[in-house]
């Protein structure tokens, strides 16, 4: 694997955890037959995440946890400045 491909290896698993992460936003307002298709969906891709960790070394998962905080952090900003734009 290259040093671009352990690159984006680790921006796309931690897109996937912030997915994981921050879902408990919109499962509480779907419809329960999109909800559970959802559901489905973040538990595979829980299953994937874990699979993928137990693979890395602890530098890789430090920089993953690293990355998806900053992803947090990101988002945190990005609800707060929507909350004044959102009508």
């Amino acid at each position: 694997m290259t040093k671009q491909d352990q690159i984006n290896a680790l921006i796309t698993l931690s897109i996937a955890k912030l997915l994981s992460e921050q879902a408990t936003y919109l499962i509480g307002i779907l419809p329960p037959k999109k909800r559970e298709s959802f559901e489905v969906m973040l538990k595979k891709s829980d299953k994937f995440i874990q699979a993928m960790e137990k693979g890395m070394d602890e530098y890789s998962r430090e920089t993953l946890v690293i990355m998806t905080d900053s992803m947090h952090d990101g988002i945190a900003n990005l609800r707060s400045e929507l909350h004044g734009a959102v009508k």
